[in-house]
C-alpha cells in the first residue's frame, strides 16, 4: 500500500489531501448549521410578558408596567432599577 503512494506524482497526493480537507470542512459546516437551527430561540422579556398577558397570567396593569420598565433605558451601566411590587408579584 505504501508503495502505491511512493509511485504517485506529488500533485496527486496533494490534491487527495485537499479533497479530504474540503469534505471534512463541508461536513463540519453542515453539522454546525443543523445544531444552530435546532437550538430554540430565547424569548425576550417583552415577549414573555406578552405571552403571559395573552394567557391571562398577568393583568393589563402589570403588563403595562413591565412594558414601561423594559422600554426605559438604564441611567448608567452600574445602576440597576428596583422592580415595582406588581413586577415582583408577577415573577413569583
Amino acid at each position: 500500500m505504501m508503495q502505491a503512494y511512493a509511485t504517485m506524482p506529488w500533485w496527486m497526493i496533494i490534491s487527495m489531501i485537499a479533497f479530504w480537507i474540503v469534505i471534512a470542512t463541508l461536513i463540519l459546516l453542515i453539522v454546525v448549521q443543523l445544531t444552530r437551527s435546532i437550538q430554540p430561540r430565547r424569548e425576550t422579556p417583552l415577549e414573555v410578558a406578552q405571552r403571559r398577558f395573552a394567557m391571562g397570567e398577568i393583568g393589563r396593569a402589570e403588563f403595562e408596567e413591565v412594558r414601561r420598565v423594559l422600554s426605559q433605558a438604564p441611567a448608567s451601566v452600574g445602576e440597576t432599577s428596583t422592580p415595582s411590587a406588581a413586577t415582583i408579584g408577577s415573577i413569583e
